[in-house]
């Protein structure tokens, strides 16, 4: 464990570390999954706010169409379910919620994630 501006962070958990950090009576946890697996599925459902994040970059795309058609085909956005995309142009976005009836948010830039700039206050909100 490390702390950086009295945020802790655990790099490397192992789902079974899990319960001893949900002790620990933090305000809000944020677990990065990384790549969703078998293993970790069922803890990421457990999750409050579901936020699925992918790239319709042109050489990334078919892995996230591929991620949300395996994975979440039924699986509407809602209070709990936020897709979000780090690169891609409005257009493909736009197809893309289209073709899964979902609703998607583009990731602002973060020019430093340790100095978080007004503007970018809103997005980070709507996920709280």
């Amino acid at each position: 464990m490390f702390t950086i501006y009295d945020v802790d962070y655990y790099p490397a958990v192992s789902i079974g570390e899990i319960p001893q950090i949900l002790n620990h009576g933090y305000c809000y946890l944020l677990y990065d999954f990384g790549v969703l697996t078998e293993t970790n599925y069922n803890e990421f459902l457990r999750c409050d706010r579901k936020i699925v994040i992918g790239s319709l970059a042109p050489w990334k795309e078919q892995l996230y169409h591929k991620f949300i058609q395996s994975t979440f085909i039924g699986q509407k956005s809602g209070e709990d379910f936020y897709y979000l995309v780090l690169f891609g142009e409005g257009n493909d976005m736009q197809a893309f919620r289209k073709k899964y009836h979902l609703s998607m948010a583009q990731i602002p830039f973060f020019k430093n994630p340790f100095h978080i700039e007004k503007e970018q206050f809103p997005f980070l909100q709507e996920l709280l």
